[in-house]
């Protein structure tokens, strides 16, 4: 489980070459961040897609 301070914001740009993003979101070719989702954000994205399959 990751931290409460987890911060999108804060990692975009940073190499990142551990696997899938906590909440989502992409690497680029180079292996940094180009953007990442807040937990709040991917919480709203699961239930966006939930209501669109009901």
């Amino acid at each position: 489980m990751q931290s409460e301070e987890y911060d999108p914001a804060k990692i975009v740009g940073t190499p990142y070459n551990r696997g899938v993003l906590p909440y989502g979101g992409g690497v680029g070719p180079d292996g940094r961040v180009v953007f990442a989702l807040s937990r709040e954000a991917a919480e709203r994205r699961v239930q966006k897609y939930r209501a669109l399959t009901q």
